[in-house]
């Protein structure tokens, strides 16, 4: 059983990172061990689903459509090994995760938005990494001395005034290996 959230399965475009403009069938898992100020999640507990039906859920959107993605609140909080080899048999799933508990299995990819000290990090892997400073507290001067290497794409985005741009930028001049990141979604008023 899984609890999802009010939207629960939805198609739409990949709004940020490495995988931008791509359709994808969303599912919002419910529930947050993390809980930011600032999170574009509506936390308002919705259901609890099997994941035989979740299943049908997305089925019902995936129509040509090659992504799922995985999302929450923390996927991590639930046991989500079932459900992403289940869904691995339909099409690529990715995972996004605040990295507080390191992820049970591997997906085809994972995307890593840590909102808090990197001390706090356990899933210090992936394929890519999005430090937003400011969302849940992050600040980019803590992480200036973290390792990097797990993670293929490095992403800074600003969360939507000037000040965490100019941070963004400032810590890209000292991380050259990191891009500016966008949150293309908000721009596009989709979720």
């Amino acid at each position: 059983m899984f609890e999802i959230s009010e939207d629960g399965v939805f198609l739409t475009v990949q709004g940020e990172g490495s995988l931008l403009g791509i359709p994808m069938v969303f599912v919002r898992l419910s529930g947050c061990s993390v809980g930011c100020a600032g999170c574009d999640t509506n936390y308002k507990y919705s259901r609890t689903i099997s994941a035989s039906d979740l299943i049908k859920n997305v089925c019902s959107e995936l129509s040509g459509v090659e992504w799922v993605w995985i999302t929450g609140g923390e996927p991590a909080d639930q046991d989500i090994r079932s459900l992403v080899s289940s869904m691995q048999s339909l099409g690529k799933v990715a995972v996004a995760t605040s990295g507080i508990k390191e992820l049970p299995i591997r997906p085809d990819f994972i995307s890593v938005s840590p909102h808090f000290h990197p001390e706090k990090l356990k899933q210090i892997a992936g394929d890519q990494i999005n430090l937003v400073p400011g969302l849940g507290g992050l600040n980019l001067s803590e992480w200036k001395r973290f390792d990097f290497s797990g993670f293929k794409h490095r992403f800074v985005t600003p969360f939507g005034n000037k000040q965490s741009l100019e941070s963004c930028i400032e810590f890209m001049k000292s991380n050259r290996e990191f891009r500016l990141g966008v949150q293309a979604h908000k721009q596009w008023k989709i979720r």
